[in-house]
């Protein structure tokens, strides 16, 4: 009986050997698990840990005197709760460079404020004169006396006869007959000069009729109440002259008006013209920008074809400055049994444009 109990008792201390591995093996993944929690999660535990490990690298290399390492300060704590792996304030280095900051927060931060270029253009209006108006800028422009004055109601031009007139350049006849348009224009077209331009039609029917007409545009300083000094015109012989187009532009954006003025005459043989001009205006001088002949045709003949130009402005660069553009093109005629004509067609041919270079404008591209 004795041996049976011996041998009993060594089966089951043979037992208890055998579950020690088994313990083991449960408990080191815990307790690891266990280290590993509180070395995250803690930075002082952790920060303690990694300068044991570094003064047990040291001894082993040789580099450490062998004295333990002070216990790593504790973290001042504050409002913003620290991340998992993040080290504590005086220990993290600062970024070289700040990140941007969210959309949202942009608005709380002051803004560098940039200057806009300021607007210079200038604008022109447009007036209707009286005949006592006309006359007066007749006066102050040729002298003289205003000795008839045949006007009609909604007429284009008022028709003075003076006495007693001087040939003024560039018109280069004598003013007998003198016809003002009933419309002017009003802006700055002489920097710091309040102005307005008007166009004129000079002649003197003792001359031959083909070169003794002139049309053309005078700038002079004041208002049409008061009229003061010629600041500058422009003139070209125009017989029966009448002006198509007539507008004010600040082409250079500097806050002076240039003028286009297009002139409609008729030429010999029973042909037709129209020139077309750009002209800026300084303190007794005038310089022509741009000119064009915008129509050559020949009703009077008659002629089946007719060459013309639409002439347009626009800033295509947007420098400021204005671009000119001409598009070509004909027109095709029926001439009927009378001579008379029909016009049937007109295509465009070609567009140019044209750059503002040196004072004048140059071809830009075709």
């Amino acid at each position: 009986m004795a041996a049976k109990k011996g041998k009993a008792g060594r089966k089951k201390k043979g037992r208890g050997k055998n579950r020690w591995p088994l313990l083991l093996a449960l408990i080191i993944p815990i307790v690891a698990i266990a280290f590993y929690m509180v070395y995250q999660g803690n930075p002082s535990f952790s920060a303690a840990v990694d300068a044991k490990i570094d003064w047990l690298k040291g001894i082993a290399s040789g580099e450490s005197s062998g004295e333990q390492p002070e216990t790593a300060p504790s973290v001042v704590a504050s409002d913003r709760p620290i991340a998992v792996n993040e080290r504590p304030t005086s220990e993290r280095k600062p970024r070289v460079r700040p990140l941007p900051l969210p959309a949202e927060d942009v608005r709380d931060f002051p803004q560098p404020v940039i200057p806009r270029q300021e607007d210079k253009t200038a604008s022109s209006a447009t007036i209707s004169l009286s005949v006592k108006q006309a006359q007066a800028v007749a006066r102050k422009i040729f002298g003289g006396t205003v000795v008839a004055s045949n006007t009609k109601p909604g007429g284009e031009w008022y028709e003075l006869t003076l006495e007693g007139g001087k040939q003024r350049l560039p018109y280069a006849v004598a003013p007998v007959k003198v016809a003002v348009a009933t419309s002017a224009l009003t802006g700055e077209f002489v920097k710091g000069v309040k102005s307005m331009a008007v166009v004129l039609r000079v002649s003197d029917p003792s001359g031959p009729l083909w070169t003794s007409t002139f049309g053309g545009v005078t700038v002079l300083a004041g208002s049409a109440t008061k009229p003061g000094r010629v600041l500058g015109a422009s003139a070209m012989q125009a017989p029966r002259g009448r002006p198509t187009r007539f507008e004010g532009l600040d082409v250079q954006s500097d806050g002076t008006l240039e003028v286009v003025l297009e002139l409609e005459s008729d030429a010999p043989g029973g042909y037709l013209v129209r020139d077309l001009a750009l002209h800026s205006f300084g303190a007794g001088t005038t310089k022509t920008l741009f000119s064009v002949r915008t129509l050559d045709d020949g009703p009077g003949v008659p002629l089946e074809e007719a060459d013309f130009k639409t002439v347009g402005f626009s800033d295509f660069d947007q420098d400021g400055t204005l671009e000119l553009v001409v598009a070509e093109g004909k027109r095709f005629y029926h001439i009927r049994g009378d001579l008379t004509r029909k016009l049937k067609r007109e295509k465009t041919t070609g567009t140019r444009r044209f750059a503002l270079k040196g004072g004048r404008f140059k071809l830009a591209e075709k």
